[in-house]
């Protein structure tokens, strides 16, 4: 559960989500310990370092399955208001193939209202 827990937070998943984790641990007679608590009380600034390095794991091999796996985990933190100026920097460098779709990802972060800079567009 400490993994899921974990992921959960890379995604960027809203509390109602990693409490219901937590609800369903309990409801399996496992009660979290001080990993799961620990987890669950990471800081966001910890949560951001640890969804770079995802990201930027999954992009390094260039391969279409790790690239569509770091896009999916992008789009949600982009969805959930979570995507970072590093982040964004690291899709347009490494997640995108060609100028078209590096403008098409500044267009969409610019829609999404996030109050980030595109110093790295």
């Amino acid at each position: 559960y400490t993994v899921m827990m974990v992921q959960l937070q890379i995604e960027g998943r809203p509390d109602e989500e990693l409490d219901a984790l937590l609800h369903e641990m309990r409801g399996l007679g496992i009660e979290p310990d001080a990993r799961v608590r620990e987890v669950r009380a990471l800081p966001e600034a910890n949560l951001a370092r640890m969804r770079t390095t995802e990201l930027r794991e999954l992009l390094k091999g260039k391969t279409k399955s790790r690239t569509a796996a770091a896009w999916a985990i992008f789009d949600g933190l982009l969805a959930r208001g979570k995507a970072d100026s590093v982040l964004i920097g690291l899709m347009l460098v490494h997640g995108c193939s060609d100028a078209t779709e590096q403008g098409r990802l500044v267009l969409r972060v610019q829609r999404s209202g996030l109050a980030v800079g595109l110093d790295a567009a």
